[in-house]
């Protein structure tokens, strides 16, 4: 079970159905020590409060690792595929655990930046 700071982390239910989606570290090299949950939770935080990357509370991983990932994530069509999981997920159980719309609104920025 995990500690939540803001209305914008991860329910432990919801890093259930996300965490599968995510991408695996890449073998060889450095085993990853940066907690993917508190990446997604990061910014989700952006999303809803519309902070700059630099002013990301000290909860969170630094700025630079948050934007790595949310670019690499981008670039390999993750937001994606996790939206369509979520989606599917959705239509099966009429449930939402994550707002869509702001999945679709981040896309949308990083489209128009």
């Amino acid at each position: 079970m995990s500690t939540r700071f803001y209305d914008t982390d991860l329910t432990d239910a919801a890093w259930a159905w996300v965490a599968p989606v995510l991408p695996a570290a890449r073998p060889g090299g450095r085993p990853r020590t940066t907690n993917l949950r508190a990446i997604l939770n990061a910014i989700f935080y952006l999303l809803r409060t519309g902070c700059q990357w630099r002013l990301l509370p000290r909860e969170f991983p630094p700025f630079g690792t948050v934007y790595h990932y949310f670019q690499a994530w981008q670039n390999s069509g993750m937001w994606v595929h996790l939206h369509r999981v979520l989606y599917e997920y959705r239509v099966q159980t009429s449930e939402t655990m994550i707002d869509l719309a702001a999945i679709r609104l981040m896309l949308n920025r990083i489209a128009l930046a």
